[in-house]
């Protein structure tokens, strides 16, 4: 099975946090990875095709629009990277990739065991849920099993929606851009994604689970939210709140993380 990633801009943080995710998937799964990359780094292209990743340039369809009506929080480049998931089953048509499903993640992610999904057929999609494993009223866009023709066929109707919303989803409290855009658009549709395979650290430790999500404070933060005590964000209070939840599960996960840093 694909497993299809996105990248936006060229911060060190991030370019560092999709290598940890190649490296971990080619060390853990029999994963294909894919890279959707909106950036000009050619020393990052470089290290993904010598890792065997097939990279895909691609920019949302949508920029002029989003850039001239968004006017929420987050950044137009932080939307312009986000957005890049809802595009993904337009780029795999586009590409010739005949995968009736694919995994999306995040990023933020670290595998840690085989992914075994193949058994999962969502109508559109399987999504996890978010912040709580007792609450339904929102799934994570973080990993996302994707039914490709489903979802490109709704495709223009779902652009809609966003320009419909000025690509601004921070009034639905379902997450900003990308995750209130898909909660909001599709609406009881989604079939769920085993936690497993979309664990948060402040759920604590399990040896069952397959992929890691850092969703919020991302691994290079956490020892800092940790020993700190006093921030000048109100991000970094928010980031602070989920560490406490569990400290020792986010340790023992960064640990893990950063061991796949010095893999050559």
């Amino acid at each position: 099975m694909k497993c299809v990633m996105c990248l936006s801009g060229s911060a060190p943080e991030y370019e560092e946090m999709a290598k940890v995710a190649v490296r971990s998937a080619l060390a853990s799964t029999s994963l294909e990875v894919v890279l959707v990359y909106d950036g000009k780094s050619a020393a990052l292209r470089s290290w993904m095709r010598n890792h065997g990743i097939h990279v895909i340039d691609w920019t949302v369809s949508f920029l002029d629009d989003l850039s001239l009506r968004y006017d929420g929080k987050k950044s137009i480049e932080f939307c312009r990277g986000t957005y890049l998931c809802m595009e993904v089953p337009r780029i795999m048509s586009e590409y010739g990739f005949e995968d009736e499903y694919i995994l999306y993640t995040d990023l933020d992610v670290l595998f840690v065991g085989e992914v075994c999904i193949q058994n999962l057929e969502p109508e559109y999609f399987c999504a996890p849920k978010d912040w709580s494993l007792t609450d339904n009223s929102r799934f994570s866009t973080g990993v996302v099993l994707m039914n490709l023709k489903t979802l490109q066929n709704t495709y223009p109707d779902f652009v809609q929606h966003l320009k419909s919303n000025d690509y601004n989803f921070e009034h639905a409290d379902m997450g900003p851009c990308d995750q209130g855009a898909w909660n909001t658009f599709y609406i009881n549709v989604h079939e769920e994604l085993p936690a497993i395979y979309d664990w948060k650290p402040w759920w604590g430790k399990n040896e069952d689970a397959r992929i890691i999500h850092f969703s919020g404070p991302k691994p290079r933060h956490v020892r800092r939210l940790i020993e700190q005590h006093a921030f000048s964000t109100d991000d970094d209070e928010i980031h602070k709140y989920v560490v406490d939840q569990n400290p020792d599960a986010f340790i023992e996960y960064v640990e893990q993380w950063e061991g796949i840093t010095n893999m050559e």
